[in-house]
């Protein structure tokens, strides 16, 4: 059975299906369809994406016994959550479903340091293990140190770079399809990455980047596009606005759990400076036009408490299904190569989770005129975070 949650803030949340508390007996329960919407676009089924409850062995058993009390009482005590092992089959299951669906996704936020070559670079490589299809990261980030390839554990000398991909489509001298099929992909995921390029925003405009995207875009099916830090750059603007589906990321600090607790009770909560970052992106790019794209964004913090959706649903002004938690793992939290092996299973059914709601996110429609919003904007300060 389906239930609504209200949206928890004023800002850019509105009511939608709350996919993570829902209880469903099966997963086949997501093979339901339902009727295409008035863009083509097809609409999504309203239930959860990933089994909550136990549908095997003696967790089921007394899941059945306890669940008339829980839904009369709704005490949480009651309440048996599937093993991760049924989490993760059913989001990869559920992922498998929407995989059809072709997608360009753009990670974003203001502040480095918030995870946003973690959670392009280890979602490629997960959405490429389930649905065994084309998936590229395309690092649009200004510095010129390849993160994304390193992160792939690639050489970025060894791959191609953004401004050799710019030159080919400025220049035409290359086939469109041969330039990309030259991509180097990672030997153990098979995502394909091209690497960032410190000169590319001072030698390439707007029209040359929306160009470049959109050729990029029909080559693969899944296209990731890690941004830089300027929210305001032509390479950035042109990302968002190109993107299917718009992704922010953060970070919280491991260690700071018990004084956020301790801070909060004394109505003195900090938030960390990479969570600002977020609340500023989503402000920024929501006066600049991309209103639906943002009200639809998917948050995903690494390194936060369990099962604090509603704090965070409640500082960005979102239903709380549009946050994920990624558990603190040292492997990540180290910025190592990306190898799914070597994260804990918890962390593993989060990015699927992850995964899943941006699959099923809708396609946004926003109307902007790009250009004249650079043009305008090409000169204004950020004001301080606060």
């Amino acid at each position: 059975m389906a239930s609504t949650s209200q949206g928890t803030g004023a800002g850019y949340g509105k009511d939608r299906i709350d996919l993570r508390n829902e209880a469903v007996d099966s997963v086949e329960s997501a093979s339901h369809s339902q009727p295409a919407d008035q863009s083509g676009t097809p609409a999504l089924p309203a239930i959860a994406s990933t089994v909550s409850t136990p549908t095997q062995g003696i967790r089921s058993v007394l899941w059945k016994v306890a669940r008339p009390v829980y839904v009369r009482t709704g005490w949480e005590g009651l309440r048996l959550e599937a093993s991760l092992e049924e989490q993760e089959a059913a989001a990869r299951d559920r992922l498998w479903r929407l995989g059809s669906r072709q997608l360009t996704i753009a990670v974003t936020s203001q502040k480095g340091g918030s995870a946003k070559t973690a959670t392009a670079c280890w979602e490629s490589a997960l959405i490429k293990q389930v649905l065994m299809t084309s998936v590229l990261v395309l690092d649009l980030n200004e510095s010129g140190g390849g993160g994304a390839a390193v992160r792939l554990g690639l050489n970025p000398a060894q791959t191609l770079r953004t401004s050799q991909l710019m030159q080919g489509f400025k220049q035409l001298t290359h086939n469109h399809a041969t330039l990309i099929q030259g991509i180097t992909l990672h030997r153990q995921t098979g995502v394909g990455v091209i690497a960032s390029d410190d000169v590319v925003s001072q030698q390439y405009s707007l029209a040359d980047f929306q160009t470049m995207l959109a050729e990029v875009k029909g080559e693969v099916h899944t296209l990731w596009c890690d941004t830089g830090n300027g929210l305001l750059s032509a390479s950035n603007l042109s990302a968002v606005d190109l993107a299917d589906v718009l992704v922010l990321s953060g970070r919280e600090e491991q260690k700071s759990f018990r004084g956020k607790r301790r801070s909060a009770a004394s109505g003195k909560e900090e938030i960390h400076d990479s969570l600002r970052s977020i609340r500023f992106t989503m402000e920024k790019y929501h006066e600049v036009g991309f209103k639906e794209k943002v009200r639809n964004a998917q948050i995903v913090i690494f390194g936060a408490a369990p099962k604090t959706w509603k704090r965070y649903a409640q500082l960005f002004g979102v239903d709380e299904s549009q946050i994920h938690l990624v558990p603190y793992n040292s492997y990540m939290a180290e910025d190592r190569p990306v190898d799914l092996q070597k994260i804990p299973p918890a962390v593993r059914v989060a990015l699927l989770q992850l995964a899943v709601s941006i699959y099923e996110t809708p396609t946004s429609h926003d109307q902007v005129d790009v250009q004249a919003q650079l043009d305008a904007l090409a000169t204004a300060d950020y004001p301080p975070l606060r």
